[in-house]
């Protein structure tokens, strides 16, 4: 099999007069390059991630580092960089909060979950919530 990613599932709710949105994933044969995308256009253009949880729920590898950009392919250190977890874990629950802003012309979120292992046999589920501009 190759590297799949499911249908990000994203909802909006109104807490406390600002919009909040969770997106949830699956990734499957993920390797510690794979990459996965939200770029429905659902996401605000200025955002904070409030919550980013991850949990390898199987693969050879024990853990995972999670990164997260707004172009494809981007590097850690450029402008296109917005977060990368500062521990590997096999369960990531990270509420310290990522400001960002999306290039207009495609808006999108791009990450990897970077298993500690290079095989492409990773199944790791995904979910962020996101407040509307900056907190």
């Amino acid at each position: 099999m190759a590297y799949t990613q499911s249908e990000p599932v994203v909802t909006r709710t109104m807490n406390g007069g600002r919009y909040i949105w969770r997106v949830s994933f699956t990734e499957t044969e993920a390797s510690s390059t794979s990459q996965w995308t939200v770029s429905d256009g659902s996401l605000p253009l200025s955002g904070t991630i409030i919550l980013y949880t991850a949990t390898r729920t199987a693969g050879t590898g024990t853990t995972i580092q999670p990164e997260i950009g707004r172009a494809t392919g981007w590097t850690i250190n450029t402008q296109d960089h917005i977060a990368r977890q500062t521990s590997a874990a096999a369960h990531i629950h990270d509420s310290t909060g990522a400001i960002y802003a999306l290039v207009t012309a495609s808006p999108a979120l791009f990450g990897r979950s970077t298993p500690n292992s290079a095989v492409a046999d990773h199944t790791i589920y995904t979910e962020l919530l996101i407040i509307d501009g900056v907190i």
